[in-house]
């Protein structure tokens, strides 16, 4: 299944890089996408189109950018997107509940550190099992209301995560080396 992460990259995007590395140590496709300024959303969703992922990632680490990426989950709705939708990162977490009560675009927020939940769900996906009590996540009830699945067990310790490696696609955390990167059609491919 091809899996696209979304989300800021002005400056190298940590918690991005550690769940795509957990993708990656777990045989998935993933693709990390920038989308660093409101501007970049047509671009955004033309690559995504092109990329067909089966599952989309958001990366909502910031409460200011947070319509950005609402924004970004209608466009792919309206675009006619069936695949799964998900949000995270530490904005999204703070606002999980808020995000599935309002967000008929998102089928679920990742709490916390998404590294175990988002493999699980990919594998989940992949075998066309239920996905609905994955832990570590906010989904909609049957009744439309907000529902926390179980706390997912985490990695335990950090010696054992999956490491982020470095990309072609930024020089260092402050300098990219593409001009696509500033328009948000750059993206980075990990298998």
């Amino acid at each position: 299944m091809r899996i696209a992460l979304v989300g800021a990259d002005v400056e190298e995007n940590l918690g991005i890089e550690m769940v795509a590395a957990a993708l990656a140590a777990a045989r998935h496709r993933v693709e990390v996408v920038a989308y660093n300024d409101h501007d970049q959303l047509d671009a955004v969703l033309a690559e995504l189109r092109a990329r067909r992922p089966g599952l989309i990632g958001l990366g909502m680490q910031f409460q200011h950018r947070a319509r950005d990426f609402v924004m970004l989950a209608r466009g792919l709705r309206a675009e006619g997107y069936r695949g799964h939708l998900t949000a995270g990162g530490q904005y999204a977490t703070l606002a999980a509940d808020e995000l599935v009560r309002q967000e008929a675009a998102l089928d679920s927020v990742v709490l916390h550190d998404g590294e175990t939940t988002v493999v699980e769900l990919t594998r989940a996906l992949e075998r066309r099992e239920p996905v609905a009590e994955i832990a570590g996540r906010v989904v909609r009830g049957v009744d439309g209301a907000p529902r926390r699945t179980a706390p997912t067990r985490g990695i335990g310790s950090i010696s054992r995560a999956s490491r982020p490696t470095p990309t072609s696609r930024s020089a260092n955390a402050n300098t990219p080396s593409s001009g696509n990167i500033a328009r948000g059609t750059s993206s980075r491919t990990r298998r």
